[in-house]
Protein backbone atom coordinates (compact mmCIF):
# COMPACT_ATOMS: atom_id res chain seq x y z
CA UNK A 1 0.00 0.00 0.00
CA UNK A 2 1.17 3.80 -0.80
CA UNK A 3 1.07 6.47 1.32
CA UNK A 4 -1.94 8.32 -0.45
CA UNK A 5 -5.54 10.83 -0.56
CA UNK A 6 -8.78 9.35 -1.70
CA UNK A 7 -11.09 12.47 -0.86
CA UNK A 8 -13.24 10.11 0.66
CA UNK A 9 -16.04 11.49 3.44
CA UNK A 10 -16.14 8.96 6.34
CA UNK A 11 -16.35 9.25 10.51
CA UNK A 12 -14.77 6.90 12.62
CA UNK A 13 -17.87 7.56 15.28
CA UNK A 14 -19.82 4.07 16.19
CA UNK A 15 -21.89 3.29 12.87
CA UNK A 16 -25.40 1.53 12.52
CA UNK A 17 -26.53 -1.61 10.54
CA UNK A 18 -23.07 -3.19 11.73
CA UNK A 19 -22.44 -6.96 11.68
CA UNK A 20 -19.70 -9.46 12.94
CA UNK A 21 -17.60 -11.88 11.28
CA UNK A 22 -16.21 -14.09 14.32
CA UNK A 23 -13.22 -15.89 13.22
CA UNK A 24 -11.89 -19.11 14.60
CA UNK A 25 -8.52 -17.53 15.15
CA UNK A 26 -10.35 -15.23 17.93
CA UNK A 27 -10.33 -12.19 15.31
CA UNK A 28 -14.06 -10.59 15.34
CA UNK A 29 -14.80 -8.18 12.53
CA UNK A 30 -16.83 -5.17 12.59
CA UNK A 31 -18.57 -4.66 9.13
CA UNK A 32 -21.14 -1.81 8.76
CA UNK A 33 -21.29 1.46 6.84
CA UNK A 34 -19.91 4.66 8.24
CA UNK A 35 -21.83 7.37 10.32
CA UNK A 36 -23.81 9.46 7.64
CA UNK A 37 -23.06 7.17 5.12
CA UNK A 38 -25.84 7.54 2.08
CA UNK A 39 -28.41 5.36 1.29
CA UNK A 40 -26.28 3.40 -1.01
CA UNK A 41 -24.12 2.71 0.85
CA UNK A 42 -25.91 1.30 3.68
CA UNK A 43 -28.26 -1.08 0.96
CA UNK A 44 -24.28 -2.12 -0.50
CA UNK A 45 -23.17 -3.44 2.98
CA UNK A 46 -26.58 -5.09 3.75
CA UNK A 47 -26.01 -7.07 0.57
CA UNK A 48 -22.34 -7.58 1.52
CA UNK A 49 -23.67 -9.27 4.91
CA UNK A 50 -26.34 -10.96 3.43
CA UNK A 51 -23.91 -12.99 1.00
CA UNK A 52 -21.92 -13.46 3.61
CA UNK A 53 -24.37 -14.77 5.87
CA UNK A 54 -23.47 -12.56 9.16
CA UNK A 55 -25.74 -11.71 12.14
CA UNK A 56 -25.83 -8.44 13.84
CA UNK A 57 -22.93 -7.79 16.26
CA UNK A 58 -23.63 -8.12 19.55
CA UNK A 59 -20.70 -6.21 21.05
CA UNK A 60 -17.84 -3.68 19.70
CA UNK A 61 -15.26 -5.79 17.67
CA UNK A 62 -11.72 -5.03 18.28
CA UNK A 63 -11.58 -3.99 14.49
CA UNK A 64 -13.94 -3.05 11.15
CA UNK A 65 -14.04 -2.71 8.07
CA UNK A 66 -16.36 0.58 7.73
CA UNK A 67 -17.78 1.98 4.05
CA UNK A 68 -18.40 4.92 2.89
CA UNK A 69 -18.81 7.13 -0.22
CA UNK A 70 -15.36 7.53 -2.15
CA UNK A 71 -15.35 11.23 -3.99
CA UNK A 72 -12.91 11.95 -6.58
CA UNK A 73 -13.24 15.30 -8.35
CA UNK A 74 -10.04 14.75 -10.18
CA UNK A 75 -11.56 11.81 -11.99
CA UNK A 76 -8.52 9.94 -11.14
CA UNK A 77 -6.85 8.18 -7.66
CA UNK A 78 -5.27 11.33 -5.70
CA UNK A 79 -1.72 11.35 -4.79
CA UNK A 80 -1.85 13.74 -2.33
CA UNK A 81 -4.04 14.31 0.91
CA UNK A 82 -7.22 16.31 0.18
CA UNK A 83 -9.09 14.81 2.69
CA UNK A 84 -9.99 11.02 3.50
CA UNK A 85 -12.69 12.15 6.25
CA UNK A 86 -14.23 15.32 6.79
CA UNK A 87 -12.04 18.06 8.14
CA UNK A 88 -14.02 18.11 11.33
CA UNK A 89 -13.40 14.61 12.13
CA UNK A 90 -10.37 15.80 14.18
CA UNK A 91 -10.36 12.78 15.99
CA UNK A 92 -8.43 10.97 12.67
CA UNK A 93 -4.66 11.79 11.87
CA UNK A 94 -4.13 13.42 8.46
CA UNK A 95 -0.49 11.63 7.59
CA UNK A 96 0.33 8.41 7.33
CA UNK A 97 -2.08 6.21 5.93
CA UNK A 98 -1.66 3.50 3.83
CA UNK A 99 -3.89 3.10 0.79
CA UNK A 100 -4.95 -0.01 -1.85
CA UNK A 101 -7.17 0.80 -4.55
CA UNK A 102 -8.73 -1.62 -7.10
CA UNK A 103 -12.00 -2.58 -8.60
CA UNK A 104 -14.26 0.05 -8.02
CA UNK A 105 -12.80 0.31 -4.02
CA UNK A 106 -10.29 2.58 -2.15
CA UNK A 107 -8.77 0.49 1.11
CA UNK A 108 -7.40 2.89 3.98
CA UNK A 109 -5.51 1.67 6.86
CA UNK A 110 -3.55 3.75 9.66
CA UNK A 111 -1.22 2.04 12.60
CA UNK A 112 -2.71 4.37 14.74
CA UNK A 113 -6.53 2.90 14.32
CA UNK A 114 -7.88 -0.56 14.59
CA UNK A 115 -10.47 0.11 12.01
CA UNK A 116 -10.74 0.23 8.32
CA UNK A 117 -12.03 2.50 6.05
CA UNK A 118 -13.45 1.59 2.82
CA UNK A 119 -14.38 3.82 0.01
CA UNK A 120 -16.84 2.85 -2.61
CA UNK A 121 -16.40 4.85 -6.06
CA UNK A 122 -19.83 4.96 -7.91
CA UNK A 123 -18.97 4.19 -11.28
CA UNK A 124 -15.49 2.33 -11.70
CA UNK A 125 -16.59 -1.75 -11.13
CA UNK A 126 -18.83 -4.13 -11.22
CA UNK A 127 -20.23 -4.33 -7.33
CA UNK A 128 -19.33 -8.15 -7.06
CA UNK A 129 -15.77 -6.76 -7.75
CA UNK A 130 -15.97 -4.29 -5.16
CA UNK A 131 -17.60 -6.90 -2.65
CA UNK A 132 -14.83 -9.10 -2.66
CA UNK A 133 -12.10 -6.95 -3.05
CA UNK A 134 -13.38 -5.22 0.56
CA UNK A 135 -12.49 -8.49 2.14
CA UNK A 136 -8.98 -7.47 1.86
CA UNK A 137 -8.21 -6.37 5.19
CA UNK A 138 -9.82 -9.81 6.14
CA UNK A 139 -7.68 -11.99 3.38
CA UNK A 140 -4.41 -9.73 5.09
CA UNK A 141 -5.53 -10.38 8.72
CA UNK A 142 -5.55 -14.23 8.19
CA UNK A 143 -2.52 -14.67 6.87
CA UNK A 144 -0.67 -12.13 9.53
CA UNK A 145 -2.12 -14.07 12.29
CA UNK A 146 -0.87 -17.68 10.89
CA UNK A 147 -3.50 -19.09 8.63
CA UNK A 148 -4.35 -18.73 4.69
CA UNK A 149 -7.23 -18.01 2.14
CA UNK A 150 -7.71 -21.60 0.17
CA UNK A 151 -9.04 -21.97 -3.40
CA UNK A 152 -11.42 -25.12 -2.60
CA UNK A 153 -14.62 -26.46 -1.69
CA UNK A 154 -15.49 -26.61 2.22
CA UNK A 155 -17.38 -29.88 2.53
CA UNK A 156 -18.53 -31.09 6.22
CA UNK A 157 -19.90 -34.37 7.43
CA UNK A 158 -21.52 -34.32 10.95
CA UNK A 159 -19.00 -31.94 12.53
CA UNK A 160 -16.11 -33.60 10.20
CA UNK A 161 -15.07 -31.25 7.40
CA UNK A 162 -12.77 -31.59 4.30
CA UNK A 163 -11.13 -29.59 1.79
CA UNK A 164 -11.51 -30.86 -1.93
CA UNK A 165 -8.66 -28.90 -3.80
CA UNK A 166 -7.58 -28.66 -7.46
CA UNK A 167 -7.28 -26.55 -10.34
CA UNK A 168 -10.02 -24.70 -12.05
CA UNK A 169 -12.30 -27.68 -13.98
CA UNK A 170 -10.90 -30.53 -11.73
CA UNK A 171 -14.32 -31.07 -10.47
CA UNK A 172 -15.01 -29.57 -7.38
CA UNK A 173 -18.40 -27.99 -7.81
CA UNK A 174 -19.43 -30.92 -9.78
CA UNK A 175 -18.10 -33.28 -6.70
CA UNK A 176 -20.12 -31.53 -4.40
CA UNK A 177 -23.17 -31.17 -6.37
CA UNK A 178 -22.94 -35.00 -5.66
CA UNK A 179 -22.53 -35.64 -2.24
CA UNK A 180 -25.59 -37.37 -0.79
CA UNK A 181 -26.84 -36.30 3.10
CA UNK A 182 -25.63 -36.20 5.18
CA UNK A 183 -22.63 -34.69 3.53
CA UNK A 184 -23.01 -30.59 3.63
CA UNK A 185 -22.11 -27.77 1.30
CA UNK A 186 -20.44 -25.00 2.51
CA UNK A 187 -18.83 -23.18 0.11
CA UNK A 188 -17.03 -24.26 -3.31
CA UNK A 189 -15.09 -21.93 -4.45
CA UNK A 190 -12.83 -20.01 -1.35
CA UNK A 191 -12.49 -20.80 2.26
CA UNK A 192 -10.37 -19.06 5.36
CA UNK A 193 -8.00 -21.44 6.66
CA UNK A 194 -7.04 -21.25 10.51
CA UNK A 195 -5.78 -23.23 13.23
CA UNK A 196 -8.42 -22.17 16.40
CA UNK A 197 -6.64 -21.77 20.30
CA UNK A 198 -7.05 -25.17 20.58
CA UNK A 199 -4.60 -26.10 17.25
CA UNK A 200 -7.40 -27.57 15.43
CA UNK A 201 -7.36 -26.79 11.51
CA UNK A 202 -10.34 -24.63 11.17
CA UNK A 203 -12.48 -23.60 7.90
CA UNK A 204 -14.46 -20.80 6.76
CA UNK A 205 -16.32 -20.59 3.67
CA UNK A 206 -16.42 -17.24 1.86
CA UNK A 207 -18.59 -16.82 -1.26
CA UNK A 208 -18.60 -17.74 -4.63
CA UNK A 209 -18.97 -14.82 -6.03
CA UNK A 210 -19.78 -15.89 -10.05
CA UNK A 211 -22.63 -17.33 -8.06
CA UNK A 212 -23.62 -14.58 -6.53
CA UNK A 213 -23.12 -12.46 -9.75
CA UNK A 214 -25.12 -14.78 -11.84
CA UNK A 215 -28.12 -14.73 -8.99
CA UNK A 216 -28.02 -19.01 -9.02
CA UNK A 217 -26.44 -19.54 -5.33
CA UNK A 218 -26.56 -23.12 -4.52
CA UNK A 219 -25.12 -22.98 -1.38
CA UNK A 220 -25.42 -19.87 0.75
CA UNK A 221 -22.50 -18.87 2.36
CA UNK A 222 -22.13 -18.62 6.36
CA UNK A 223 -18.91 -17.05 7.01
CA UNK A 224 -18.73 -17.13 10.94
CA UNK A 225 -19.45 -20.56 10.91
CA UNK A 226 -16.71 -22.92 11.25
CA UNK A 227 -15.62 -26.28 10.48
CA UNK A 228 -13.30 -28.56 11.84
CA UNK A 229 -10.95 -29.85 8.48
CA UNK A 230 -9.89 -33.26 8.97
CA UNK A 231 -8.37 -33.61 5.42
CA UNK A 232 -6.83 -31.98 2.54
CA UNK A 233 -8.24 -33.81 -0.86
CA UNK A 234 -6.47 -33.47 -4.14
CA UNK A 235 -8.84 -33.90 -6.58
CA UNK A 236 -8.21 -35.87 -10.08
CA UNK A 237 -10.67 -37.55 -12.72
CA UNK A 238 -10.47 -41.65 -12.87
CA UNK A 239 -12.40 -44.51 -14.31
CA UNK A 240 -12.38 -45.58 -10.51
CA UNK A 241 -12.76 -44.47 -7.16
CA UNK A 242 -9.59 -44.61 -5.35
CA UNK A 243 -7.58 -42.41 -2.29
CA UNK A 244 -3.83 -42.81 -1.29
CA UNK A 245 -2.46 -40.39 1.50
CA UNK A 246 0.15 -37.74 0.82
CA UNK A 247 3.39 -36.78 2.50
CA UNK A 248 3.36 -33.60 5.10
CA UNK A 249 5.71 -31.57 2.82
CA UNK A 250 3.09 -32.39 -0.05
CA UNK A 251 0.16 -31.20 1.89
CA UNK A 252 2.19 -28.29 2.47
CA UNK A 253 2.64 -27.18 -1.47
CA UNK A 254 -0.99 -28.27 -1.70
CA UNK A 255 -2.07 -25.55 1.08
CA UNK A 256 0.54 -23.10 -0.46
CA UNK A 257 -1.13 -23.48 -4.09
CA UNK A 258 -4.32 -22.78 -3.23
CA UNK A 259 -3.30 -19.80 -1.26
CA UNK A 260 -2.21 -18.56 -4.36
CA UNK A 261 -4.88 -19.65 -6.43
CA UNK A 262 -7.60 -18.00 -3.70
CA UNK A 263 -5.17 -14.63 -4.01
CA UNK A 264 -4.87 -14.46 -7.66
CA UNK A 265 -7.76 -12.02 -8.44
CA UNK A 266 -6.71 -9.85 -5.61
CA UNK A 267 -2.74 -9.16 -6.40
CA UNK A 268 -1.74 -9.00 -3.06
CA UNK A 269 1.64 -11.13 -3.54
CA UNK A 270 2.65 -7.94 -6.43
CA UNK A 271 2.53 -5.35 -3.83
CA UNK A 272 5.45 -3.72 -2.45
CA UNK A 273 5.00 -6.67 0.24
CA UNK A 274 4.39 -9.21 -1.68
CA UNK A 275 7.55 -11.35 -0.91
CA UNK A 276 6.42 -10.32 2.87
CA UNK A 277 3.52 -12.15 1.89
CA UNK A 278 4.22 -15.05 0.37
CA UNK A 279 6.87 -16.16 2.68
CA UNK A 280 4.27 -15.89 5.69
CA UNK A 281 1.83 -17.74 3.73
CA UNK A 282 4.72 -20.90 2.87
CA UNK A 283 5.39 -20.69 6.78
CA UNK A 284 1.84 -21.30 7.63
CA UNK A 285 0.97 -23.55 5.03
CA UNK A 286 3.93 -25.75 6.56
CA UNK A 287 2.40 -25.59 9.74
CA UNK A 288 -1.03 -26.05 8.86
CA UNK A 289 -0.16 -29.26 6.85
CA UNK A 290 1.78 -30.28 9.96
CA UNK A 291 -2.19 -30.48 11.96
CA UNK A 292 -3.98 -32.21 9.02
CA UNK A 293 -4.00 -34.88 6.10
CA UNK A 294 -3.68 -35.00 2.86
CA UNK A 295 -5.29 -37.62 0.31
CA UNK A 296 -4.68 -37.79 -3.28
CA UNK A 297 -8.55 -38.34 -4.47
CA UNK A 298 -9.66 -39.87 -7.64
CA UNK A 299 -13.28 -39.62 -8.39
CA UNK A 300 -14.95 -41.25 -11.39
CA UNK A 301 -17.93 -39.94 -13.02
CA UNK A 302 -20.31 -42.51 -11.12
CA UNK A 303 -18.94 -43.57 -8.56
CA UNK A 304 -19.89 -43.25 -4.35
CA UNK A 305 -16.55 -41.18 -4.29
CA UNK A 306 -17.60 -39.90 -0.88
CA UNK A 307 -17.21 -43.17 0.90
CA UNK A 308 -13.41 -43.39 0.10
CA UNK A 309 -13.21 -39.41 1.85
CA UNK A 310 -15.23 -41.11 4.90
CA UNK A 311 -12.46 -44.25 4.98
CA UNK A 312 -9.84 -41.80 4.94
CA UNK A 313 -11.29 -39.58 7.70
CA UNK A 314 -12.95 -42.28 9.91
CA UNK A 315 -16.27 -40.80 9.66
CA UNK A 316 -18.45 -43.39 7.92
CA UNK A 317 -20.05 -44.78 10.95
Amino acid sequence: MATAGAGLFMSIAGSHNAYSLVLSNGTTWGIGPCEGADFDVVAWVNDLVAYLGLEVRAEEPACSIRFGRARDDSGSFCDSYPSFVSRSSAELPIDGWKVWGRAGAVLMSHPALADVFCGLYSYRAPVIEQMRHALIPILEETITSGGVPIHGALVEREGIGALLLGRSGAGKSTSCGRLPPPWRVHGDDMALGMRNAAGQFMGHPLPTWSAVESGNIRWPCRAGRAVSVRGLFLLEKSSADSVEPLEKAMAALLIEKAAREALKPFLLLHRRDGAVLRRRIFENAVALAATVPAFRLRVSLDGCFWRKIEEALGAGG
